[in-house]
């Protein structure tokens, strides 16, 4: 196993001495201030909304709609964050009994505001309002608002491009963005903005409807991987989101991932936390939105809204002797739960499709030599027949290469998109070297990102890289937090750690120790399985 240790430089026994473990363990994953206040945060860590800017003049703009009875249209984008940024402002408004709302994505993986996809809803003096995209997309916005009379909101958390920002030569767009340097938390999602924006109407309306909805801002925020670890706000808001779970959808989604319950009240509650939200929830939603197709999107709209009609669904047998079963009446919430997890197993198919497919290619075109520092593989014929959505998933897949690794999809004759990932390996940050190559573009965190690169670049960058890292070995390295000696062990320090499970992640990872010298004896090791070949301890 080759490991390094993260607090090399501090004494263990020390820090256990002064009852500093856990601090330690905190400080080295990026948190600041008092530690006490970080594992007991209460609303006194929340800003108010007023805070943004443009918060006053979106909240006029929605309040003249309101009155005048306009047509809304909401356009989601297509991601976890988009979806649960879309369903909170189009339930909040249904909640103020608007009528007359519609709403709309984008196809594929396309995002922001794209004209073809959104011209059939327009007419003068409707408001259309975009969570979670958009900040840039000035082009766009210039060119509905040459040909109609309307309002567009923005409530989103992307970065701004000054030349591009969205609301740059018409006061009738709106941009309220927590990325502009004047709200302190810049860590909320877009389903976070959403959710601030309805907090601030509650005040101005004088009702209380917004927090009906925390518990899709939570899932919106953990979805999109925002730290949970650097602002008190953005943790506050989602644990108090998980723990207020009204959404049917999601508890459908919840329900169907317990193997031991079949209704909510059977759910045990306790197990759902962040990491429970990111490997339970979230891949399952994900997994339908890079499968669907835009009525199948429409239809996933429909269900987190707690909308549609029921449906009739057949249940499987438990056991090939069991008789078929009748036919059951369910929700339309319970039927969109069933296609997420089908979608998910259908997208798991395609994902392992493509990867064979692929490692193949590596084999027969000799793509990944010893000396290679890097693996770049075209993947666009592979991706024709899944989704080039899925190009980081199958990216993923090939970790065992020990390579940093960039799957390519022709984005046009000359460019290709694609993704990168890496895992542990003695590169600091994939996406910065690309980026510092001067050869691509990266968008997106450290070691998993979209990029763009030019065609003629694939070979340079891969000499780039070859020549980089020509003495570094490539070999996976698993950070630990500290080195213990067994005979140190102490039954208090386990249970300290181990009660924190609901605290990590997010960008808090959970701890890992190397625990040196222990000695088992013979007797406590099994062999198991029909092969014997799985060790017990």
């Amino acid at each position: 196993m080759n490991y390094q240790v993260i607090n090399k430089d501090i004494n263990l026994n020390k820090i256990i001495q002064q009852d500093k473990l856990i601090e330690t363990l905190l400080r080295s994953r990026g948190v600041k201030g008092n530690i006490n206040e970080f594992l007991n945060l209460t609303e006194d860590c929340v800003y108010p909304p007023s805070l943004f800017k443009n918060i006053e003049k979106g909240a006029k703009c929605l309040k003249w709609h309101l009155d005048n009875k306009s047509h809304i249209h909401i356009l989601f984008d297509l991601d976890q964050d988009g979806l649960t940024s879309g369903s909170i402002i189009y339930q909040y408004l249904k909640d103020l009994k608007v009528d007359n709302i519609t709403f709309s994505c984008n196809e594929g993986k396309k995002h922001g505001l794209i004209r073809k996809y959104i011209d059939e809803y327009l007419e003068d003096e409707m408001l259309i309002i975009i969570p979670d995209s958009s900040s840039n997309d000035l082009k766009s916005a210039t060119s509905i608002l040459q040909d109609y009379d309307l309002d567009i909101l923005i409530l989103d958390h992307h970065t701004i491009e000054e030349e591009n920002r969205v609301d740059k030569n018409d006061d009738r767009v709106i941009l309220i963005n927590n990325q502009d340097g004047e709200y302190p938390n810049n860590t909320l999602s877009g389903a976070g903005v959403t959710y601030k924006f309805i907090k601030y109407m509650d005040e101005k309306l004088k009702v209380e409807y917004a927090d009906k909805y925390i518990d899709l801002m939570a899932l919106g925020c953990i979805g999109d991987g925002v730290s949970l670890c650097e602002n008190y706000e953005t943790r506050y808001l989602c644990l108090k989101g998980i723990a207020n779970i009204n959404n049917d959808f999601i508890k459908e989604i919840i329900i169907k991932n317990e193997s031991k319950a079949e209704t909510w009240e059977e759910v045990d509650k306790s197990r759902i936390n962040i990491s429970y939200c990111g490997w339970n929830i979230s891949p399952k939603i994900n997994g339908f939105i890079r499968c669907a197709t835009r009525e199948e999107m429409r239809d996933l709209f429909i269900a987190i809204n707690g909308e549609g009609e029921k449906q009739i669904y057949q249940p499987r047998r438990k056991s090939k002797e069991d008789p078929k079963p009748d036919p059951v009446e369910i929700s339309f919430q319970k039927y969109m739960a069933n296609k997420c997890f089908s979608m998910k197993s259908k997208q798991d198919k395609m994902v392992k499709q493509c990867y064979e497919e692929l490692n193949k290619k590596i084999e027969l075109e000799g793509l990944l030599k010893e000396e290679d520092k890097i693996l770049i593989v075209d993947g666009t014929e592979a991706l024709k027949n899944s989704s080039s959505t899925f190009s980081g998933l199958i990216a993923n897949k090939f970790s065992k290469v020990n390579r940093p690794v960039l799957i390519l999809n022709e984005k046009d004759k000359d460019t290709f998109g694609g993704s990168g990932r890496m895992g542990d390996l003695p590169i600091h940050s994939f996406a910065e070297e690309i980026i510092s190559s001067g050869l691509g573009e990266a968008h997106g965190h450290d070691n998993a990102f979209g990029v763009i690169l030019p065609k003629d670049n694939v070979i340079p960058l891969k000499e780039y890289f070859n020549k980089k890292f020509r003495d570094i070995e490539m070999i996976p390295i698993d950070w630990v937090d500290f080195e213990i000696e067994a005979n140190r062990l102490k039954n208090k320090n386990i249970k300290e750690v181990g009660l924190l499970s609901d605290l990590w992640g997010n960008g808090l990872n959970k701890p890992l120790f190397m625990i040196k010298n222990l000695e088992i004896p013979i007797e406590n090791i099994l062999l198991i399985g029909d092969k014997r070949n799985t060790i017990k301890i």
